[in-house]
């Protein structure tokens, strides 16, 4: 995959396809939501199964913030 995509970027820049690389490589180590926004975390587990959601950090969980947690529906077998 990773030939495939370089030939393509070699065949669009041909004159500049080193400049693509190290601008394609800045912005996959440095994306811009990232610096705008911070570095962001999602709830961990199934929020579904959850009376109260938690919300991860570099530093570990966060304290839990009560939410409206759907209960599931059980299946008739």
């Amino acid at each position: 995959m990773l030939n495939k995509a370089y030939g393509m970027i070699e065949r669009l820049y041909p004159d500049n396809t080193s400049e693509v690389l190290r601008a394609l490589a800045f912005y996959h180590d440095n994306p811009p939501a990232v610096q705008m926004l911070g570095r962001r975390f999602g709830i961990i587990g199934l929020a579904q199964d959850k009376a109260k959601m938690i919300y991860g950090s570099e530093k570990g969980p966060l304290p839990a913030i009560k939410g409206k947690a759907k209960k599931r529906k059980k299946r008739a077998r």
